[in-house]
């Protein structure tokens, strides 16, 4: 790879981290439970690691900057949702202008750049909180289906935080609306039992498989 930005060295603190995490999936084929050092790592689910840890699979560990590959994929799709979700809500000079805004902010720009679970964390509440939207103004039929789905791969990303982010959102978005009718629309009971599901089936794999390591 000859571009710089893949060449370089592994920025501090948490690139070689990540980037240790991401190359233990690559060796071991093992893309359900991260590891770290020969243990699992605790910390983070693992989505994030086994897309990086995918591109180091098919590319190569060297140079370890490859791994950045996937907080490129990750960027570029959040760059997509923002755009094609607010032509849809607002037009295409408004969703221009908001692609453009975020694609020069500098931590969105910075962050795009490293090997970083946040990468996939920002993409799918993202996706989340413009699904949610394209559901509550009837711009799609899949917006709330959407929405849980999404919901569950941020959970799949960095656990917890994924869910209580998009969540607080649409909360403060109701009470600020005041219209709690929403509820009765998007899917609530199969959205909440997909989440649900989701956790406690990576919660047993995780379990069982993390406890063979020890």
């Amino acid at each position: 790879m000859s571009l710089p930005g893949f060449r370089h060295g592994l920025w501090r603190p948490d690139e070689p981290r990540v980037a240790g995490v991401c190359a233990e999936m690559a060796r071991s084929y093992d893309f359900c439970v991260p590891h770290l050092n020969g243990r699992p790592f605790l910390e983070k689910p693992p989505l994030y690691f086994a897309t990086a840890g995918l591109f180091y699979h098919i590319l190569g560990t060297h140079p370890e900057g490859i791994g950045r590959l996937a907080s490129v994929v990750f960027s570029l799709g959040t760059l997509a949702v923002v755009f094609l979700g607010i032509r849809t809500l607002m037009g295409e000079e408004v969703s221009g202008l908001s692609t453009l805004i975020l694609a020069t902010s500098f931590l969105f720009f910075l962050t795009s750049h490293k090997m970083l679970v946040d990468n996939a964390l920002v993409f799918f509440t993202t996706s989340a909180l413009v699904s949610f939207m394209l559901g509550y103004k009837e711009k799609s039929s899949w917006g709330f289906k959407l929405f849980w789905v999404c919901l569950s791969l941020a959970f799949m990303t960095k656990g917890a935080v994924g869910i209580g982010i998009p969540i607080i959102a649409v909360v403060s978005f109701m009470l600020w609306k005041m219209d709690f009718s929403v509820l009765k629309k998007m899917w609530l009971v199969p959205g909440v039992f997909l989440v649900a599901a989701i956790m406690s089936v990576w919660g047993l794999s995780f379990t069982q498989r993390a406890a063979l390591s020890f």
